[in-house]
């Protein structure tokens, strides 16, 4: 199994502190070993908080290339 890179190395943005009306415009990657078990996946920001955000995002069903 080859290893899966960090989104640290894809989100460099995600650490830096924003100001009152600035926005992030980084790419959004989602990394995972299992896509091909999953439906859809959750993005969610402010977890845990009264102002939760939650995205459900449908993962589609590639056929894979028969060799």
């Amino acid at each position: 199994m080859e290893d899966i890179p960090s989104d640290e190395e894809f989100f460099t943005e995600r650490t830096e502190e924003l100001a009152p009306g600035q926005e992030i415009t980084g790419n959004l990657v989602f990394i995972n070993e299992n896509f091909d078990a999953v439906d859809k996946v959750y993005l969610t920001f402010e977890e845990l908080s009264k102002h939760e955000i939650k995205f459900e995002i449908p993962i589609p069903k590639i056929k894979k290339a028969v060799p």
